[in-house]
């Protein structure tokens, strides 16, 4: 992230980090055994990760249906990363 740089006429410019920043994005790695559900939050149970907003959140399920995988193989996996650029004092 730190050091990416674009070629001009004259060389090695450096990429602004506000052109290059992927802030908070997550990702839902699924196979064709899942779906994915827009869940309520409930309780005291605060949302996180992808569109959690007004209380909602979306969410990977496993179908009912979905055939048993030997081992500790999920059906869905999420990914998610955080904050990066601080070191460049790209707060927002």
């Amino acid at each position: 992230e730190v050091d990416q740089v674009y070629q001009t006429a004259d060389g090695e410019e450096p990429v602004p980090i506000t052109w290059a920043y992927n802030h908070h994005y997550g990702a839902f790695l699924m196979s064709p055994h899942s779906t994915m559900v827009h869940r309520h939050a409930h309780g005291t149970h605060r949302p996180q990760g992808c569109g959690s907003i007004g209380g909602r959140f979306w969410d990977a399920v496993t179908d009912n249906d979905a055939p048993y995988i030997d081992g500790d193989i999920p059906h869905s996996q999420f990914f998610s990363e955080g904050n990066g650029g601080e070191m460049r004092r790209s707060y927002h």
